[in-house]
């Protein structure tokens, strides 16, 4: 051959520079040699190609057979290599000259951008071809390596072809990028899952050669026909699909079941797929497989085509350069994905109207089970949203699935509001007869109460939730673990009621009358608290005063005791925090000694602890004449000349109370 025929006509550094390949599609330039060893198979052997063709990709790992512990099935070892061989047409002069050529036109009509081989060297580090051909003076083969320099080609040679040999032609693709080693590293099957799926049209359509993939491991061979994946899987007709101005065809494919599978739909360039989204995004499909009877499972594909999106492709074939929503392009006509999904949503939805009519009304059930034992402040929404209900999605995360019953609620309240915010309008006009409007107002009333219970009980299920927890921390917590947790989840440590909202603590866990106290700190020194008149560093784990009128109208004091502590009497510390509020001496503003809280405000103290014999010993024969509550896990006592009260409680009393003065509305509303 001439000279001219062993160089690169394009510089191509600056075509790599200009190549991206994502990580999720760092599979592509094996699929793309793949396409152009189809390509070659179909020019020899035309009609025959079914028959006669053959492309095979053999996959070199590196040798890891087992886990150094030898147990459990073995990681799937790194890619080293990948070798694409077919039978087809091979390296002639015409195929080499637009190999050497960047956006060559040659295959053009079959989608060919000139770019796919320059993939090669984003992902490989370099390309090895060996190709024997037949030509008009006989056969020949070519040898050299596609690597990242300008030229591009190197270490060019031809020789007659042996004797006897069949033609063909091996791409070798070697080493491996590093950022895209761990893409690769995927087992046998998602291969043949990745390569079926990119090449699907070539399969259905028929006119393919027989794919293989054989994946060489230091411990044997995997060998798996790609083209017998067509056996698993149930193909409908080609469907109109018509999105705007634009006609595209739509097949609707399922195959088995299995973990790793979902629905989705493919969008397709010139027989080969370039981007996917799940068909849950789209359409009614939940991600839950599909039953098809005998205990079986399906997932349910659709495959998109026709000349808009052959037109959209971008050069790297890894994405559709399609319009926005803008009112702009859809008065130019352009076609935009958003309308495209919408369209391919419908068409799933009509394709499997029964199906999904029965996977809507399961879910359903389940959502509607869900409110009424977990979560029963959104059981109104039953009645006055049940459409909008049904198309929440069910999962098992339930904070998702609250966010997405909260916004059902939203939307009803906020059509309340509205509503209630015209009749008060209408009513306020001149020569309004409200009996005209007697049973709108009944309506939009019944609503706004309703909404106001819902609110009611979305509390007292928070009550539930934290009790729950509470409970959790009990039976797991150990030691100074256990104290911690509860004091946070009681009132957040280090604050005072100024920096924490109202629903972010659950003083009612102690006492109801807590929760509306007007100052609260927790674990802040007495000195740092105005209401507190004493200079004390001393600090109480909870501190609460209620104020009116009078500067004071009532002071509570709580503390929490890490389990099986010995060193102190929680109610000495309860009686020695009420003398320091009784005695004052702090200074004010001017200087002037505050005097310390009258006697006739009642101080009530809590201490909640783990009631050992050693513990109750102590209660036994320390200050506040406590006394034991036979069977409450819970002393009682308090100092009469100090105006205090003091009720010392297990944690497990802690819990049991919080529980009994709330179960009436967990009773009412069937909460468990």
């Amino acid at each position: 051959m001439s000279e001219g025929l062993q160089g690169m006509k394009v510089d191509v550094l600056g075509c790599l520079g200009s190549t991206r390949v994502p990580l999720n599609a760092a599979f592509l330039p094996v699929f793309e040699a793949v396409i152009n060893s189809i390509h070659s198979t179909q020019d020899r052997f035309g009609d025959k190609v079914a028959r006669l063709g053959r492309v095979t990709v053999r996959i070199r790992r590196v040798g890891q057979t087992s886990r150094p512990d030898g147990a459990g099935r073995p990681p799937v070892p790194d890619i080293d290599s990948i070798s694409i061989v077919d039978n087809g047409v091979g390296f002639d002069d015409e195929n080499l000259l637009s190999f050497r050529t960047a956006h060559s036109t040659y295959k053009m009509d079959r989608g060919g951008k000139g770019l796919g081989r320059f993939s090669w060297l984003v992902v490989f580090r370099r390309a090895a071809i060996r190709s024997s051909f037949r030509q008009a003076d006989g056969e020949l083969e070519r040898q050299f390596l596609f690597r990242r320099t300008r030229k591009g080609i190197e270490e060019f040679g031809e020789a007659p072809a042996p004797d006897g040999d069949d033609l063909s032609t091996t791409v070798t693709l070697e080493g491996v990028e590093r950022r895209y080693a761990e893409a690769l590293r995927v087992s046998t099957d998602t291969v043949v899952e990745r390569l079926f799926q990119h090449c699907f049209s070539y399969f259905v359509v028929g006119r393919c050669p027989a794919v293989i993939v054989e994946d060489v491991k230091a411990d044997g061979t995997d060998r798996v026909g790609v083209n017998e994946k067509l056996q698993e899987i149930e193909v409908s007709e080609s469907t109109c699909l018509s999105v705007g101005e634009h006609q595209l065809q739509a097949r609707h494919v399922q195959q088995d079941y299995r973990r790793g599978r979902s629905h989705e739909a493919h969008l397709c360039a010139h027989f080969r797929v370039v981007e996917s989204f799940p068909l849950s995004q789209v359409s009614d499909l939940s991600s839950d497989a599909l039953p098809d009877g005998d205990d079986r499972q399906k997932v349910h594909h659709v495959f998109v085509s026709g000349a808009a999106l052959d037109d959209a492709v971008d050069s790297t074939r890894t994405r559709l350069l399609l319009a926005d929503d803008s009112p702009l392009f859809a008065q130019l006509g352009a076609l935009n994905m958003k309308a495209l999904q919408t369209a391919i949503g419908e068409l799933v939805n009509d394709h499997l109207g029964p199906v999904l009519e029965a996977q809507r009304e399961e879910n359903y059930q389940r959502i509607s089970r869900h409110i009424r034992t977990e979560q029963p402040e959104y059981r109104h929404l039953l009645r006055h949203r049940s459409e909008h209900l049904r198309r929440v999605r069910w999962t098992d995360d339930g904070r998702r699935l609250d966010q997405e019953l909260h916004k059902v609620r939203q939307d009803w309240e906020a059509e309340v509001r509205q509503r209630q915010a015209d009749l008060e309008e209408r009513l306020a006009q001149e020569n309004a007869d409200p009996d005209q409007f007697a049973e709108e107002l009944h309506r939009v009333v019944q609503d706004v109460n309703e909404a106001g219970q819902a609110e009611l009980v979305r509390y007292v299920a928070r009550r539930r939730a934290v009790l729950n927890i509470i409970r959790q921390l009990i039976r797991t917590s150990k030691g100074t673990a256990l104290e911690e947790h509860v004091h946070r989840v009681v009132f957040p440590m280090k604050k005072t009621a100024d920096d924490v909202p109202y629903d972010d603590h659950n003083l009612w866990l102690l006492d109801d009358t807590l929760s509306f106290y007007e100052f609260v700190a927790s674990d802040v020194p007495l000195k740092q608290c105005p209401p507190a008149p004493t200079d004390s560093l001393r600090r109480p784990d909870i501190l609460a005063f209620k104020v009116g009128d009078e500067p004071f109208q009532h002071v509570a004091l709580v503390e929490f005791k890490r389990p099986e502590r010995k060193d102190e009497n929680p109610a000495q510390q309860l009686v020695e925090y009420a003398v320091l509020l009784r005695e004052g001496g702090a200074k004010d503003a001017h200087g002037s000694t505050l005097p310390g809280i009258p006697m006739s405000v009642r101080i009530d103290a809590y201490a909640v602890v783990t009631l050992s014999p050693g513990l109750e010993m102590k209660l036994r024969t320390g200050p506040g004449n406590m006394e034991k509550v036979e069977g409450a896990w819970r002393w009682y006592g308090g100092v009469p000349a100090e105006n205090l009260s003091i009720e010392v409680l297990d944690f497990k009393a802690f819990a049991t109370r919080a529980e009994q003065r709330n179960r009436a509305f967990f009773t009412k509303l069937g909460l468990r």
